[in-house]
C-alpha cells in the first residue's frame, strides 16, 4: 500500500506521523483518507523503523524525514511517499493506517 507520510515533532517532544492513502490502485474508504499516530519521541519511531525490515531507501528516507521534523519542531515535514506492507505497518505501530484502504 502506498502512503504519503507527514511528520511533526510537537512542543512536548512527541512525534506525530500522519499517513495519507496514496495508492491509486486500491480504493479508499469513503470519507477517510488520513490517519495520525503519535509516538512518545522521534527515537521511538527510529527504533521501529530499524526493526521493520524496510528496504534501504525507504528506511533511509523515513529516518531523514524524522531528522528534519526533529530539527524543525512544530513545522510539518511532508510528502514522503512510502510503500508499506501490513507487516511493516504493524512493526511501525501504524496498523490504524490499514483502515484507509478497503479489505
Amino acid at each position: 500500500m502506498l502512503f504519503r507520510l507527514d511528520f511533526t515533532q510537537n512542543s512536548d517532544g512527541k512525534l506525530l506521523v500522519d499517513a495519507h492513502a496514496s495508492d491509486p490502485n486500491r480504493p479508499r474508504r469513503s470519507g477517510k483518507n488520513s490517519c495520525a499516530v503519535l509516538f512518545a519521541n522521534p527515537q521511538v519511531f527510529r527504533d521501529l523503523v530499524e526493526a521493520a525490515e524496510l528496504d534501504g531507501t525507504t528506511s533511509t528516507n523515513l529516518l531523514e524525514a524524522v531528522g528534519v521534523a526533529e530539527s524543525q519542531p512544530e513545522t510539518p515535514t511532508c510528502c514522503l511517499q512510502a510503500e508499506l506492507s501490513e507487516a511493516q505497518l504493524d512493526y511501525l505501530n501504524m496498523v490504524p493506517a490499514l483502515e484507509l484502504y478497503r479489505d
